[in-house]
């Protein structure tokens, strides 16, 4: 058997490369926002709740009516700090569930399996580390309520867990319509362990707090507690049925499989010697469910996101099951045959090799991405020029120091952070493109002053036949022009 001593370095050896792959993408939240939902929405919706100080719904932005519990915290964040702040704390998600996974790995396989399954998942996972979407606190939320819910399991008689795990799943439930979908198989393992009525309304009472403000609000004002996404059911409002169609039509352009690497978690329920384990038992539970609703669904890679953890730790219980059946097989004997410090010196070394090789990569990525961090006011706008602003720099410039006064755009949705804001214009809602766009000049014009506009901000390629009618200039008189967007001014209402 192995020491104690060479125990001991090996999980801190884990850990040690855990925490160092962790800080490959150590600098990645620290950029500007520039990634297309968060400047559509996710920031917008957070920055009106810290000027305002209310939780209104803004219903100029996209998706006015959906769950933020974790887009409270961005809120919070920009009243006292700046915009880099809610990328920390989308970052913060995505450490935590590495050194959650880590310790699942520990408690229910071993280190080695631990360390390897938090590097992948912080390999599979790094894209979101430099945005303030919400994917990573829901997965978060989620592999949380699936951890106490299991140690509720083991130990039923401490409720405590089972209320821990209802009340995190309702900070998913809060947080993105998507976590809806795992509430099914909660409650049926919520009765399946325990059917008494003050369990039940326990478990019920504690999943409802942190989320019936945003199901309740929506009830009362709109009466679709799923707003919109309920619109067959309940009827829509601020959507209709052509919005909720082409919803699910974008869904569909982006289909799309999970990394190749968790494929091997479909073949966990065939090693007996996996199935044996009550915690991934559960996992594999989970990750079925998870896998199944979603390819019935969205098919979107990114909304399989809650399962990505313990997808991981299945997938590397998988390779390293595989891995010692095949040397057991080709070599096994020879290897039985060392003394036990021989072992030890072997393991030691390699994890002195896998650290020396860790400690190499993450010296080499901090090096490549310091450079590239946005340090003073001209390197953030250099930054945002060339990624966010690449197309609407100019156009926000001229609009962010002219009165334009009430702004109708179209096609400028991916920067609505860093515009005038209000602004209206999408391509869904009662201010939807189409039903302005498609109008002739005359009668666009007329529609825009009857409801007060007084630019019009228009994606100069997407509408030239519009631009080029006789009539146009009669109604309209152009104010700035960029190789993408045109600003016009709607004559007899300016500002």
């Amino acid at each position: 058997m192995p020491s104690w001593r060479a125990l001991a370095f090996h999980r801190g050896g884990a850990a040690v490369a855990v925490i160092l792959v962790g800080c490959f993408v150590l600098l990645d939240p620290l950029k500007p926002p520039h990634e297309w939902d968060e400047l559509a929405y996710h920031l917008p919706h957070a920055q009106q709740w810290a000027q305002s100080g209310h939780l209104q719904p803004n219903e100029w932005l996209r998706y006015p009516w959906f769950p933020y519990n974790y887009d409270l915290l961005y809120a919070g964040s920009l009243v006292v700090l700046d915009d880099i702040a809610p990328h920390l704390l989308h970052a913060l998600a995505g450490w935590t569930i590495a050194l959650m996974v880590f310790r699942l790995g520990v408690r229910y396989a071993s280190t080695l399996e631990a360390c390897l399954a938090s590097i992948l998942w912080l390999r599979l996972s790094r894209a979101e580390f430099s945005n303030a979407y919400v994917d990573m606190g829901v997965t978060l939320f989620v592999l949380a309520a699936c951890i106490a819910l299991q140690y509720w399991f083991e130990n039923p008689e401490q409720r405590r867990w089972l209320a821990l795990s209802a009340f995190v799943m309702g900070l998913a439930v809060g947080s993105k319509y998507q976590a809806l979908s795992f509430l099914p198989l909660f409650g049926c393992a919520v009765l399946w362990r325990d059917r008494r009525a003050s369990t039940i309304a326990m478990a019920s009472l504690c999943l409802l707090v942190p989320c019936l403000y945003w199901y309740a609000r929506n009830t009362w004002m709109t009466g679709d507690p799923f707003n919109p996404l309920g619109g067959k059911i309940f009827g829509f409002t601020d959507w209709n049925l052509a919005d909720y169609e082409y919803q699910f039509a974008d869904i569909r352009r982006v289909y799309g499989w999970p990394h190749g690497a968790f494929w091997a978690a479909l073949l966990a329920p065939c090693l007996p010697s996996l199935r044996q384990i009550n915690g991934l038992r559960a996992a594999m539970v989970f990750c079925i469910y998870a896998t199944l609703v979603w390819a019935g669904t969205s098919h979107y890679p990114r909304y399989l996101m809650p399962a990505y953890p313990l997808l991981a730790l299945l997938a590397v219980c998988v390779w390293c099951q595989l891995l010692q059946g095949a040397l057991h097989f080709l070599g096994g004997t020879a290897w039985h045959r060392l003394n036990p410090s021989t072992h030890n010196r072997i393991q030691s070394g390699g994890w002195a090799v896998l650290l020396a090789v860790l400690t190499l990569a993450c010296f080499d990525s901090v090096a490549r991405k310091w450079p590239q961090l946005a340090t003073t006011p001209e390197a953030r706008q250099a930054f945002l020029q060339r990624t966010a602003l690449l197309t609407y720099g100019d156009t926000l410039a001229y609009l962010n120091t002219h009165d334009m006064g009430k702004i109708y755009q179209s096609g400028m949705e991916g920067a609505l952070y860093y515009a005038p804001q209000p602004i209206w214009g999408d391509s869904f809602g009662p201010w939807r493109n189409q039903d302005f766009l498609r109008l002739e000049p005359k009668a666009l014009a007329a529609k825009l002053t009857r409801q007060q506009f007084n630019t019009l901000v228009l994606h100069s390629p997407s509408y030239r036949s519009l631009v080029s009618s006789p009539d146009f200039p009669q109604y309209f008189s152009e104010a700035h022009r960029t190789e993408n967007y045109s600003i016009y001014r709607v004559i007899g209402n300016s500002p």
